[in-house]
């Protein structure tokens, strides 16, 4: 769900839904996906890597699709100001705590 909202904010989309695709063709997706932000906000890797406070082999690896951390790629699209592809991950009101209701725990 991350990915594929992720995927779709940014214009990467594929002839394979979602659910088709592997983790590691959704991580190179999205490590193209970032890349394409890259260049067109006009950064190369070390200038991106300076502005979002991680290491320039931390962006590479995020563009290369090896498994970079959420905190990275978080930290690279807010110094792109591109944050807004998040959106349609949050819920648009926090949740209520006056419902009364307690979730249920997994596997009960």
């Amino acid at each position: 769900m991350f990915f594929q909202a992720l995927a779709g904010r940014i214009g990467l989309m594929s002839e394979k839904t979602g659910a088709m695709l592997t983790l590691d063709e959704w991580e190179g997706r999205v490590g193209d996906a970032v890349r394409r932000l890259r260049i067109e906000a006009g950064y190369d890797q070390a200038g991106l890597a300076e502005r979002a406070n991680v290491s320039r082999s931390a962006v590479q690896g995020l563009e290369q699709g090896r498994g970079s951390r959420l905190h990275t790629l978080l930290a690279v699209l807010r110094a792109l100001d591109r944050l807004d592809v998040l959106d349609a991950l949050l819920p648009s009101a926090a949740p209520s705590t006056t419902t009364g209701t307690r979730p249920t725990p997994c596997g009960r």
